[in-house]
């Protein structure tokens, strides 16, 4: 005997299957919704990071370098530029005196970036300071300028993003399945058991035993769901009776009535 209910189980639309491919959407659609904002905020955390340490650095760098524009001291001025080129990211940097001539400048061809940081961050930004020195002569100038690229000062930065993103969605769908075994457990298997127990009564013949979840002892919406199949039984049960009861009173009557019709022709003749 196929019940509607074990028939839509044994359908592909499933409601565990239905849950997953939801809760799969809804935990993709979250996480890249909830993933966009902490990235968009985390790069303008990491622009103002990158921003201050630039500004101490040309702090830093900027006394020294006055004084070899101030004295055209280009020995001075060439250790304050590889004093700056420790710094991987710092693709250039120069010092030029109020002429534009340049006291010292360094090059890096190629800063260290990952090919994802290459892709999403081009180009390079430029830091300058002006250089000011009291003089007999009044004001003398210079700049001290920086150029960071892009690629390379953010390369750690979207490595750990990467790495954030990857782990949290990890992280989201194994709590997913987790999720999904539970229900599995407390809401699909009983309702499974329940339809194949159900399946197991004969329609002519149904079994007036209670039906009992092996699995599944807590009082809630499944047990409720199980005592209403158990009384749908009993009704059942009690009007097969009734009709039985009926069919036999049926049977009785016309067993008296032809007894009647067959001793009919008797009493006539009398």
């Amino acid at each position: 005997m196929e019940f509607v209910i074990t028939t839509f189980i044994k359908k592909h639309q499933k409601l565990t299957v239905r849950l997953i491919r939801f809760g799969i959407l809804i935990t993709l659609v979250t996480t890249f919704i909830l993933a966009s904002i902490q990235i968009t905020s985390d790069y303008h955390n990491q622009v103002r990071i990158i921003d201050n340490q630039i500004t101490a650095i040309l702090n830093a760098a900027k006394q020294p370098a006055t004084r070899a524009v101030h004295t055209i001291d280009e020995p001075l001025a060439n250790e304050v530029i590889n004093g700056l080129s420790h710094y991987k990211y710092i693709s250039e940097v120069k010092i030029e005196d109020e002429t534009q001539k340049q006291l010292a400048i360094f090059k890096r061809t190629n800063p260290e970036a990952s090919q994802l940081s290459q892709f999403l961050f081009e180009g390079e930004k430029l830091y300058q300071v002006d250089l000011l020195a009291n003089s007999y002569r009044g004001n003398e100038y210079g700049h001290l300028s920086i150029s960071i690229s892009r690629a390379s000062a953010f390369s750690a930065f979207v490595s750990a993003c990467v790495s954030d993103q990857f782990f949290g969605l990890l992280k989201n769908l194994i709590i997913l399945t987790l999720l999904f075994y539970v229900f599995h457990i407390l809401v699909s298997k009983p309702i499974i058991e329940l339809s194949k127990k159900v399946d197991e009564i004969k329609p002519n013949t149904p079994d007036s035993k209670a039906i009992t979840l092996d699995f599944h002892n807590t009082d809630d919406e499944i047990m409720v769901l199980t005592n209403a199949t158990n009384q749908f039984i009993d009704n059942t049960n009690q009007l097969i009776d009734q009709l039985k009861e009926s069919e036999a009173q049926v049977k009785t009557s016309l067993d008296t009535v032809q007894a009647i019709l067959n001793d009919l022709p008797s009493m006539i003749y009398l």
